[in-house]
């Protein structure tokens, strides 16, 4: 596993130098349904209020080099990411006097990100990200639906 820092990205952001489309990045989303416990809940007002990504594995590997058949550059180099989401969930329950429920739920997701070549697999990869949509719909009377959508950059940086 090589060594991998990520920050946060603040919505809203541009960079320093006025670059606002980032050469390596990834953009993908992740779902899932949870079951609640708990069957009085309002449906209105469901609430992804915070969400954190978290890379648990990454590796560098190599791939080939070229154009893809979509148009995408191909470096030859693929950085590989296993991580979950964290995302946090307000939910509001009518039995308990509308009382508010945080539930707090881990959605996995894997993801690559093409880095430029030459690397140097010795120096730490630094990212960052950015949570775009969170979102959560009741689809039965206790099935909760998520979707996360995230962007994730490579930072050209040494």
């Amino acid at each position: 596993m090589c060594l991998v820092n990520i920050d946060k990205i603040l919505p809203n952001y541009i960079d320093i130098q006025g670059n606002c489309v980032p050469n390596y990045f990834t953009q993908f989303n992740v779902y899932n349904n949870f079951t609640i416990n708990c069957r009085w809940i309002d449906c209105e007002s469901i609430e992804v209020i915070n969400s954190k990504l978290e890379i648990l594995s990454s590796k560098i590997i190599d791939t080939v080099i070229g154009t893809s058949i979509e148009g995408q550059h191909l470096t030859g180099k693929k950085l590989i990411l296993v991580g979950k989401i964290i995302a946090k969930i307000n939910l509001k329950c009518f039995k308990c006097n509308n009382r508010i429920c945080c539930i707090e739920k881990n959605i996995p997701f894997s993801t690559f990100i093409i880095l430029p070549n030459p690397i140097n697999e010795e120096d730490p990869i630094n990212l960052r990200y950015l949570i775009e949509d969170a979102t959560g719909v009741m689809i039965s009377r206790n099935k909760l639906f998520i979707n996360v959508t995230i962007i994730i950059q490579y930072l050209d940086e040494y």
